[in-house]
């Protein structure tokens, strides 16, 4: 709710360590001069999309010295609009196989690129069926399905067909193959560079044979295929025993037998070999294969499972292919305040266990007291009154109810307690006006307590009113500067609020009726510590709140000193620009919000989710002088690297906006399984403004056309409210939204990796650069990687892990394999896992 003032440790020290490598102060003129245009560059990840993406363009422009103008037209073209079209705004959409030109032009200045647009690609074959036995001269119909990463059919792919002994058997085109003399060979049915083979025996006329069975492991009351020579042709003709125990037979023929090996109850236990045989009259057949308890998951590189069925979770088994995985054991209980315990048991082959060297696991991160450099006094009070003024203005809200009700006219306002001597402030005005205000004071959730100051009107604009306090230290020399801010709000801040999340004013009728947000700067909100506070009594008459002002109203910290630059322990006025910014937009977004509730009697939005969205407004926001994209997958260069270099020239006038989100999800990351993204878990847990922003970037990225068409009906949603108002914006569930997550957090921008499902990315920030960057420019972020990992090598292993609601605990898995792995999820005595827990997991080399 509130923004904190002075940066985080880790930034004031990074702050530090480069005001010398800089050499350059930023001046004192707040106003940025807009120049001609001498240079255009296209951001965007649009050079290479699939038919059906979409994908984000951004052209900025610059002047002779590489600064970024603002409030530029850009005109958009393409050269191929049938394959590539590009809109008005720069969104690029993929229509048809092939490649175009795509311009962007500002003024006289055009710069262009290429988007390659290829079709779907093949990620999987499936053959039916997957073992054939046939006689001499006889033909069988063969199908392949190519499959997309999601296991969808791409029914208009070509397959091309072989065999590897033509002597035996031909193939067709279509897939057709005929039996020519008895012997073996294998059909191969291929698909843009997948391939799917096909054991194919052709009998000879005498002589009873299992020569195939299908699946590659057979398991407990799951349907399989045998493959053979000479079986009885009617069912009651073929005693079928698998593992020792009678399998039904479901249909049959000479060459192919449908069997239901029986559900008799099995443990979860590592695959083995067992001993299938038909019995038909007196001849006997017998075949050894592979036997399993366990759901087999066979991934290559890149791809992924997500179980998220109750029986699914309990027991599968990786195939003995090596490499390495993440696993994540997730909770989809929807509260912050629960935490569950479940055990992961790893288990091998007693063929396999000798060759691996299990290990216990341990989690690969850092304890808190190192990662943390302590924060002052100030900074921990700051901390704690923006994790709790939210909840107040909410508690404020449900026990006033709808202001309207509360209020029948302006008139009832005065008339209910609003003298004459304080009407002004309910007013338009004029620029130089004295007029009284009054602060709320912190008061355990009441409006009734507040400070009475005198302010100066400096700045009336389009959408905002700027009033600074007359016993400011710097009172009457900020007039410059708090003017830039007010143009900026009303240029910039105001439209993107309006257009991505609702109207700030929706109330503003029944208020002050004057179409603006009030902004009063007063040391005021510096001695709390604070950089800025909106609080909802302001929506209310003085009648029932009595520290109102009537009107929608932002209240900011001043500078203090009046030297110029950033030097150590003196809050400047450039000190104050680079962080008041942010915080205007973000507590502007609250001030939406309340008014969208309130204008519609809504009960106000979970306090996780709203400050989801607030950091979601700065972010926003922060495209104007990053210059990044939606879905850009933005880098430390293009974004955070300016927020802590202020002295450096390229960074003048840059606001410190991002790095208070990464910092907080570092903090989320580090400690995974005990904090989550849904709220706060301790008096001392603020790590969820990171991860709660990056889990809706994340939603947002994957499940939404814009950040406007998501974020909108999310902010005036009338009925629904934290997760459950998430998953209808989404259109998926919280266990689906959760693994994919979980898992995207861990292998995003892995190195050398290309994920088949897209989910598993974090399209709008290149998370791995991000914390290498953070981690090599400040001591305060001491690993490069901060997700905690619990690293477990293949073999047994059994580790007990507690999650938080909303959490996950990421396995790290690695080693030599020399067979299969069983994963087994169970509590600590055996049973069956909770029911909130279930398991996703993603193969990474």
């Amino acid at each position: 709710m509130l923004r904190r003032s002075g940066l985080l440790a880790r930034a004031v020290i990074g702050a530090a360590l480069f005001a010398a490598v800089g050499g350059c102060t930023e001046g004192t003129s707040a106003p940025i001069v807009q120049s001609k245009v001498a240079s255009v560059a296209i951001t965007g990840t649009a050079s290479s999309l699939t038919i059906g993406q979409t994908s984000q363009l951004t052209a900025i422009g610059r002047d002779a010295g590489g600064q970024i103008l603002p409030d530029l037209t850009t005109e958009w073209s393409s050269d191929a609009p049938l394959v590539a079209s590009v809109s008005a705004t720069g969104l690029v959409s993929a229509l048809a196989p092939g490649s175009a030109v795509l311009a962007a032009r500002i003024e006289e200045r055009t710069a262009s690129m290429t988007v390659t647009v290829r079709a779907v690609g093949v990620a999987s074959l499936t053959v039916t069926p997957g073992v054939v036995a046939i006689t001499v001269g006889a033909s069988r119909q063969l199908a392949a399905a190519p499959r997309d990463a999601d296991g969808n059919e791409l029914p208009d792919r070509t397959v091309s067909w072989s065999t590897s002994n033509a002597a035996v058997a031909s193939v067709s085109a279509s897939g057709v193959v005929t039996a020519h003399s008895a012997g073996f060979t294998a059909l191969t049915a291929a698909s843009e560079g997948r391939q799917r083979r096909v054991d194919v025996t052709v009998c000879a006329t005498t002589g009873l044979y299992i020569t195939g069975v299908f699946p590659a492991a057979l398991s407990p009351g799951k349907p399989a295929t045998l493959a053979g020579c000479n079986f009885a042709a009617n069912l009651a003709g073929n005693v079928v025993m698998v593992d020792g125990a009678r399998a039904s037979v479901l249909s049959a023929s000479a060459n192919e037998l449908q069997v239901l090996p029986p559900p008799a109850p099995y443990t979860c236990a590592p695959e083995r070999a067992t001993t299938v045989s038909v019995t038909v009259g007196s001849a006997t057949a017998t075949r050894q294969h592979r036997f399993a308890t366990a759901t087999q998951r066979a991934l290559a590189v890149g791809e992924s499972v997500t179980l998220l069925d109750a029986a699914a979770v309990r027991c599968n088994e990786l195939s003995a292919g090596g490499g390495k995985y993440f696993i994540s054991v997730f909770n989809t209980t929807p509260l912050a305040t629960a935490q569950t315990t479940v055990q992961l048991r790893g288990a091998v082959s007693a063929a396999g266990s000798g060759a691996t060297m299990p290990v216990a696991p341990s989690l690969s991160y850092v304890p808190p007291s190192v990662q943390r450099l302590a924060a002052g006094a100030a900074e921990r009070q700051a901390h704690a009154i923006h994790a709790t003024l939210l909840d107040e203005s909410r508690a404020i809200a449900t026990r006033l109810g709808r202001p309207s009700r509360v209020r029948s006219s302006r008139a009832a306002s005065t008339a209910s307690g609003l003298s004459t001597s304080l009407a002004p402030s309910l007013a338009l005005g004029a620029v130089g006006d004295i007029v009284p205000m009054r602060v709320w004071r912190r008061s355990g959730g009441s409006c009734g307590l507040y400070d009475e100051i005198s302010t100066r009107t400096v700045y009336i604009g389009s959408r905002s009113i700027i009033r600074e306090d007359v016993a400011a230290p710097l009172a009457g020399t900020m007039d410059d500067w708090l003017r830039a801010v007010g143009r900026e709000f009303d240029e910039s801040m105001y439209p993107l609020l309006a257009a991505t999340f609702g109207d700030p004013l929706a109330l503003d009728a029944g208020l002050d009726d004057n179409q603006r947000i009030i902004m009063v700067f007063t040391k005021r909100v510096n001695d709390d510590g604070l950089a800025g506070f909106v609080i909802s009594c302001d929506f209310y008459p003085r009648s029932v709140s009595p520290a109102s002002n009537g009107g929608e109203t932002f209240y900011a910290f001043v500078p203090t000193d009046p030297s110029a630059g950033y030097p150590s322990g003196l809050l400047t006025k450039d000190k104050w620009r680079r962080q008041v910014r942010a915080a205007l937009v973000h507590e502007a977004k609250h001030i939406t919000s309340f008014a969208e509730h309130l204008a519609r009697d809504a009960t106000f939005e979970e306090s996780w989710l709203e400050e989801a969205t607030a950091m979601h407004a700065e972010e926003l926001w922060s495209r104007t002088t990053y210059g990044s994209v939606w879905k850009g997958n933005t880098t430390y260069r293009n974004s955070i690297y300016c927020d802590a270099r202020q002295t450096t020239p390229e960074c003048a006038d840059r606001p410190y906006v991002m790095q208070n989100h990464f910092s907080l999800l570092y903090d989320y990351l580090s400690s995974v399984e005990t904090l989550t993204p849904i709220g706060r878990v301790t008096a001392s847990d603020y790590s969820f403004y990171g991860s709660s922003w990056a889990f809706l970037r994340w939603v947002i990225d994957h499940h939404a056309p814009s950040d406007a068409a998501f974020l909108k009906p999310l902010t005036q949603e009338g009925t629904l409210s934290g997760l459950n108002n998430v998953i209808a914006r989404a259109g998926r569930p919280f266990a689906e939204l959760l693994a994919d997550w979980s898992l995207a957090m861990a292998v995003d921008d892995y190195p050398n990796l290309t994920v088949t499902r897209p989910q598993l990315a974090f399209p709008s920030w290149q998370t791995r650069d991000i914390f290498l960057s953070l981690n090599r420019d400040f001591p305060g972020y001491p690993r490069s990687v901060p997700l905690a990992t619990r690293m477990v090598q293949f073999g047994n292993f059994t580790t007990d892990v507690t999650v938080r609601g909303g959490s996950a605990a990421i396995f790290e898995l690695g080693g030599l394999q020399t067979s299969t792995q069983l994963l087994e999820l169970r509590t600590s005595t055996g049973g069956p896992p909770p029911e909130s827990m279930r398991i996703a997991i993603v193969r990474v080399q």
